[in-house]
């Protein structure tokens, strides 16, 4: 129900005193930005859902137009006794009306709203950080973050922070996205040990060190929000031909990458003959110092640790055929040989039985699975790493 107060004490209607109290000087002035939306309403298929059009829409109902209820001493007196307002049914068909009106109005003022909210983004280019502050950074910077991303941010350990690799992971984010990396994260051996403003100060920093000019004022809280990196445009990958799969240029030797995943998580697979995981109570790292290794050990024990053994060799053992990858005598991997890319079909098998027996917490079927695991390597070693085997020839040997 709509609620409307018509009569006055001398018969007039309330609308009658609102309309007298607008013609007395209080006719409202409309600002630019709302003059802009009434334009727009205006025109909108809605607009013609005004109260002089619509049958049984008092002007009351001018409140859902503009947002402001007619004056209080527009009242009758029994209504400014009692404080409330008397509800006249104003039918069906004007009650449709006054809620189009009410839909189309408020959905227009949410997109001026909305609009008006919006930051004005700047340009790194625009002078965001001072010199002063870039300097402050630097000293940081030389302390706390030279030795992981290199003097001249070059990158070593860590990633560069300048450069095209650096720029196409950060296209267009926030630079607050980066300052709260900064903050949260950094260094690497003592997270969360810098302040916001030494962050900032970082940031600046990096922003010199990439060629994006300072200004006169500083990276501030309230500024961070208008700063995102430039997006930077990236060539399409080249389609594959056929069913091949693009692999990246290898980054490690064999002997290498096996020891970094398929050695490790193979012996997670080798160790459920002497220790069940379900048995494996969960270790709580020491509070001081903090050691990453150690916690990271405690966090997926038992169980999760198996699955993600299995997975590890699963996924990981095709990378064995990458081309161009060298063994670590520097002779190439034999990746178009059959019997190599035998082995390998083999170790993938071995792991995905290994991933679905995991899961299915079948602890005595490993014993099975550890046998077949060391099949799979032991077949694959005596051809292509120990020396002295019976099979093979040395001129493919990987050692």
């Amino acid at each position: 129900m709509i609620y409307s107060a018509l009569r006055a004490d001398n018969g007039s209607t309330r609308a009658d005193r609102v309309a007298g109290t607008a013609a007395g000087g209080f006719a409202r002035k409309l600002s630019p930005p709302v003059a802009a939306g009434r334009t727009v309403v205006a025109r909108l298929p809605c607009a013609g859902l005004s109260p002089g059009r619509v049958k049984g829409l008092t002007a009351d109902a001018e409140h859902l137009l503009h947002g402001v209820l007619p004056a209080y001493n527009a009242l009758v007196a029994d209504e400014q006794e009692n404080q409330m307002v008397r509800p006249t049914l104003l039918g069906r068909p004007a009650i449709r009306h006054a809620l189009a009106v009410t839909v189309c109005v408020y959905a227009s003022a949410a997109v001026f709203s909305l609009a008006a909210q919006v930051p004005q983004l700047r340009s790194m280019t625009d002078g965001v950080y001072s010199a002063a502050q870039a300097a402050r950074g630097q000293q940081v910077y030389q302390v706390q973050c030279g030795e992981c991303h290199g003097m001249a941010m070059e990158g070593t350990t860590g990633p560069p922070l300048v450069g095209d690799s650096f720029l196409s992971n950060w296209s267009g984010r926030p630079l607050a996205n980066l300052i709260d990396k900064i903050e949260k994260t950094m260094p690497f051996n003592q997270p969360v040990s810098l302040s916001r403003q030494q962050a900032a100060d970082l940031a600046a920093y990096i922003l010199q060190a990439g060629k994006f000019p300072a200004g006169q004022a500083e990276l501030t809280e309230a500024t961070l929000a208008q700063v995102a990196f430039p997006t930077v445009r990236t060539l399409p990958a080249p389609a594959a031909s056929g069913a091949a799969t693009f692999l990246p240029p290898p980054e490690g030797n064999l002997a290498e990458l096996m020891r970094a995943i398929a050695f490790p998580a193979a012996n997670t697979i080798f160790n459920l003959q002497i220790r069940d995981p379900a048995a494996q109570p969960k270790k709580s790292p020491a509070s001081s110092p903090f050691d990453y290794v150690e916690w990271g050990s405690s966090v997926y024990p038992g169980w999760l640790a198996v699955d993600q053994a299995a997975i590890a060799i699963t996924e990981t053992a095709p990378l064995f055929l990458t081309p161009g990858r060298r063994c670590q005598n520097g002779r190439p991997v034999p990746v178009d040989r059959a019997d190599w890319k035998q082995y390998v079909a083999a170790l993938v098998e071995v792991g995905k039985l290994a991933h679905q027996t995991s899961r299915a917490r079948n602890y005595e079927a490993f014993v099975d699975i550890s046998e077949k695991l060391n099949d799979a390597c032991a077949d694959c070693h005596k051809v292509y790493r120990d020396k002295g085997g019976t099979e093979g020839s040395g001129a493919i040997r990987c050692q």
